[in-house]
């Protein structure tokens, strides 16, 4: 999963709010979360790959976190980009990279420069769309 590997620049960003709603996520932060755009020219993403190991470097405006997963479908606990710990699993289907937490799901899939991750949590769905750097 190289084609993963890299820094990302968030290009594109639709349906946030509804999913945010649907997370849970309160009225304050979402308003934030809006006012900022969602990230849009702002938010990257630097992901390093050694075999089913992925390494994660999430930064924006306000925070920036790190954190790793192992690709093998196997329940780990997993750091959201707000810093909070979920129980999830990770898997590779293909080409993409799929995290699947409770109610949330989120796949990544990487080609020619793009990389499209799609977030989707109770029948609301996102598209963000990053360009490599």
């Amino acid at each position: 999963m190289a084609s993963l590997s890299g820094t990302w620049l968030c290009s594109e960003t639709e349906g946030m709010a509804e999913v945010l709603k649907a997370e849970g996520v309160g009225w304050m932060q979402r308003s934030a979360l809006a006012a900022f755009g969602h990230g849009k020219d702002k938010s990257t993403q630097t992901i390093s790959t050694n075999g089913s190991h992925f390494h994660f470097k999430t930064g924006n405006a306000w925070n920036s976190i790190e954190f790793d997963v192992i690709a093998d479908g196997s329940e780990q606990d997993i750091s959201r980009v707000d810093g909070t710990i979920v129980n999830g699993t990770v898997s590779l289907e293909g080409e993409k990279l799929i995290f699947r937490m409770g109610e949330s799901t989120v796949c990544r899939e990487a080609t020619a420069g793009t990389m499209t991750m799609t977030i989707s949590c109770n029948g609301k769905t996102a598209v963000r769309t990053y360009k490599k750097q």
